[in-house]
């Protein structure tokens, strides 16, 4: 998942519609408008892969000068017997780390 989130859109050969990389959002003006619509962005980008039924996410700058994120998600997998859970997502201009997970 940490990929599909620090790949910019097109630089993958075979598949030119993959990736999102937040990392770009990190030090830059982003109005909340365009907050809530990276938040859509995410979930969309989140539900291509095929083992995912649905996503929310939720955005919020680590600080006022928006030099990090945090990325809540809660997941609801395609097989159900897996069962719906959260992963945090730490991302900076520099990486997007796995930061939680539960169930």
């Amino acid at each position: 998942m940490c990929r599909r989130f620090c790949t910019p859109r097109g630089q993958l050969q075979d598949d030119k519609e993959y990736g999102l990389d937040l990392r770009s959002y990190c030090n830059r003006g982003t109005h909340v408008s365009a907050l809530r619509d990276l938040e859509g962005q995410i979930q969309s980008e989140a539900t291509k892969d095929d083992r995912i039924d649905t996503c929310t996410a939720e955005v919020t700058f680590t600080d006022s000068i928006r030099t990090g994120m945090d990325v809540n998600l809660v997941i609801t997998p395609v097989d159900a017997r897996l069962g719906e859970f959260s992963l945090t997502l730490a991302v900076t201009s520099g990486e997007v780390q796995f930061e939680a997970y539960s169930k």
